[in-house]
């Protein structure tokens, strides 16, 4: 038994898979060769600031110790380091205890239910200095958004 198969059918298929592999390595070539997309975001200029609030002794002794101006105080840096009037800011700052952020700290609201934009946050472990006593680390959140 003998089968004809239609010579020009079959080439049609072939140039046609052809075709679609042209057309798929052209698009992998223009795609691949288009900057990746960054993210303008505050989160890379916050650290710094964080690791400046864990280097000044007057500001982590006035963390470990709870006093309530230094969230306003933290504020003012945040100001002064990202000028941007379509931005807020805020602090939260959290004691640690057996391994677990204190739960007066879990579900506290720092920005509002609204926000249009995007919200960046970072935190830290701030620890007492080595001339204190008693060691009592706390969590220092940041919190920045677009208004």
């Amino acid at each position: 038994m003998v089968i004809k198969i239609n010579k020009r059918g079959v080439w049609r298929v072939i140039e046609a898979v052809i075709a679609v592999l042209i057309l798929a390595g052209a698009l992998l070539l223009i795609l691949s060769k288009q900057p990746p997309i960054e993210e303008k975001g505050q989160y890379q200029n916050l650290i710094p600031i964080l690791e400046e609030i864990a280097k000044n002794k007057n500001m982590r002794d006035k963390i470990v110790n709870g006093d309530l101006t230094i969230k306003e105080e933290i504020i003012n840096i945040l100001k002064k380091e990202i000028p941007n009037a379509d931005l807020d800011y805020g602090v939260n700052i959290c004691g640690i205890s057996d391994n677990a952020i204190d739960k007066a700290c879990r579900g506290t609201r720092v920005a509002p239910l609204e926000i249009k934009g995007n919200v960046y946050s970072v935190e830290r472990v701030i620890s007492s200095s080595l001339t204190q006593s008693s060691f009592m680390p706390r969590v220092v959140k940041i919190y920045v958004w677009e208004r």
